[in-house]
């Protein structure tokens, strides 16, 4: 589920690689949601990382981050989620994301994600969508207090003649959106 929110992103590097910083963990722990969107010149609109923690019991939170079926209910801007093939241990699978941003037209991404459960949601895209290339993850830590630390990192780039502050300012609302969305729906009924 959280690789639509991806949809748009890049191969980039060490996306992985980022942690909140202490001053993060403490907003994060006074139930904040942290984004970070950083400039890609030459490679890309812009590199997102984003955490929130969510105090449910992880395999709730795991459950709907790895949901298609659900996922438009909690990921901002997509309007349909696919799985178009999945591997035969469960471990792959293969998705159709349809991404609807505001006026723009919509997108249809072809995403490969790869779990190991309970930890880490990689995804990336394939031919035959209107994306060429694109690379992210999101990983599930316990924090001290016991709450699921969500952790998102994917660099994006837009299709559309858009200037990359804009593509940042909206994708990063997005995804505070889309965090906040589901730890709504991991702590609800």
């Amino acid at each position: 589920m959280i690789g639509a929110l991806a949809a748009a992103a890049v191969a980039a590097a060490g996306l992985g690689d980022w942690r909140p910083t202490p001053h993060e963990a403490r907003r994060l722990a006074a139930g904040h949601v942290v984004v970070e969107m950083l400039p890609d010149p030459g490679r890309s609109s812009g590199v997102i990382h984003a955490a929130i923690d969510i105090p449910a019991p992880a395999s709730r939170v795991w459950a709907l981050v790895q949901d298609c079926a659900d996922a438009p209910k909690v990921v901002t801007f997509l309007v349909g989620c696919q799985v178009i093939r999945r591997g035969p241990s469960g471990a792959w699978d293969v998705r159709e994301d349809t991404i609807g941003v505001l006026f723009l037209p919509r997108l249809r991404v072809m995403l490969r994600t790869e779990a190991t459960p309970m930890r880490e949601f990689r995804f990336h895209c394939l031919p035959g969508g209107d994306l060429n290339a694109c690379d992210g993850e999101t990983t599930l830590e316990t924090t001290p207090a016991g709450a699921v630390r969500v952790i998102y990192a994917s660099a994006v780039s837009s299709p559309f003649p858009l200037p990359d502050l804009i593509i940042r300012t909206v994708l990063g609302a997005a995804v505070a959106q889309s965090l906040t969305n589901l730890r709504r729906a991991a702590t609800g009924p």
